[in-house]
């Protein structure tokens, strides 16, 4: 009995020592990737960054937190192996992840890269999974469309697609200090929940393994926005997710597809929004604009509290003010996470309250804009 209690007491004190030097691992290479970009790398970039439309900055941020991130995941693999965790199915999805985040930090270095090379490069990791472990969604808890993709050509290909925009969709929330990051970090605890509550710790300990990895960035990323991900890293981030996430449920049945996107209920709604919105004010798809969640919840702190004079303020302090709206869903995910039943009709109750907050957001800022009209 005192050997198996020690045996415990050890993993646990291997488990905090793996994450402190991941975390202090990845904090010091962004400290260096700060300075880097400094001297040599923003001038590329520096006033097209500023000028963007979708900017929430009033100066250049360096976008190379990517690297950080992906050099992160390397330790992961190294320090685990030493401390003698068997998570060694993690390579795969560094070695898939490669077309997509080569392609992403090229456009962080100031390398104009077209939006369709860069889905296509998104794609292109997605079908490499599939290559390499031989699996994809072939439920998402709707009967007609299980049937559907039941069929393997049309199950590879929703998966495809499907990835894609869970990953491209962490970059259209990698605008604010700290949003991806948190919203990354809630998404990885969350499905470590998850896989150690259907009995699989090792994929447990991965998933957990990329919190200290995002942290030792979100330092330096939150509350003063001294870096940030980049395309490259977001993209990097959202892939690795959601593979996890399709991984878990092949490796279990029982947990309900809504369950998972309740856990990534954020990413992917803000981006379903922008689809539809982009389409319904028949701008391109794939066009940048001023009108995702978080950028109107900046936006409201600018015109009611705060002024845009202080972005340095209310850029932080929306992250604050969503994170209880990303953090409800995926709470909903974990204890729902094998339910039939209450898992769609959270994943449905949770929808309603994004559309009608985010109309009510709209409605009073057009109601603003009439009165600044007027006078």
């Amino acid at each position: 009995m005192d050997n198996i209690h020690d045996f415990i007491i050890s993993k646990e004190m291997n488990l905090w020592v793996y994450c402190a030097y991941l975390f202090l691992f990845v904090f010091l290479f962004c400290i260096f990737l700060i300075f880097l970009d400094k001297r040599f790398l923003f001038k590329k970039r520096a006033l097209s960054d500023l000028n963007a439309i979708q900017s929430s900055h009033t100066k250049p941020v360096s976008r190379l937190g990517g690297l950080a991130i992906f050099a992160g995941v390397f330790a992961i693999l190294t320090i685990a192996t030493a401390l003698s965790f068997d998570i060694s199915n993690l390579w795969p999805f560094v070695i898939a992840s490669l077309p997509m985040f080569i392609i992403g930090t090229a456009e962080d270095l100031g390398f104009a890269m077209s939006p369709l090379r860069r889905l296509t490069a998104i794609c292109a990791s997605s079908a490499v999974m599939i290559f390499l472990y031989d699996f994809w969604i072939t439920s998402v808890g709707v009967p007609y469309i299980d049937t559907l993709i039941s069929f393997a050509p049309v199950g590879i290909i929703f998966t495809i697609f499907a990835s894609a925009g869970v990953t491209n969709a962490f970059n259209l929330i990698d605008g604010l200090n700290g949003l991806a990051a948190f919203t990354a970090i809630s998404i990885s605890i969350s499905l470590s929940i998850i896989a150690f509550s259907v009995g699989h710790s090792n994929l447990s300990i991965l998933c957990l393994s990329i919190t200290p990895v995002v942290a030792g960035f979100l330092v330096l990323n939150f509350p003063f926005g001294k870096i940030f991900l980049g395309d490259g890293g977001a993209y990097f981030l959202g892939h690795c997710l959601v593979w996890i996430a399709i991984y878990l449920m092949h490796l279990d049945s029982t947990i309900n597809p809504f369950a998972i996107l309740l856990i990534f209920f954020w990413p992917v709604s803000d981006t379903l929004l922008a689809i539809w919105r982009r389409k319904a004010l028949g701008r391109p798809r794939h066009l940048p604009d001023r009108l995702h969640f978080h950028q109107l919840t900046m936006r409201f702190l600018e015109i009611r509290s705060f002024g845009r004079s202080k972005r340095q303020i209310t850029n932080p302090l929306a992250t604050v003010v969503l994170f209880p709206l990303i953090v409800t869903p995926q709470i909903s995910g974990i204890i729902f996470a094998t339910d039939p039943i209450w898992a769609p009709v959270s994943f449905a109750f949770m929808t309603i309250i994004f559309i009608a907050t985010y109309l009510a957001g709209i409605a009073v800022a057009k109601k603003r804009n009439k009165q600044n009209s007027a006078l």
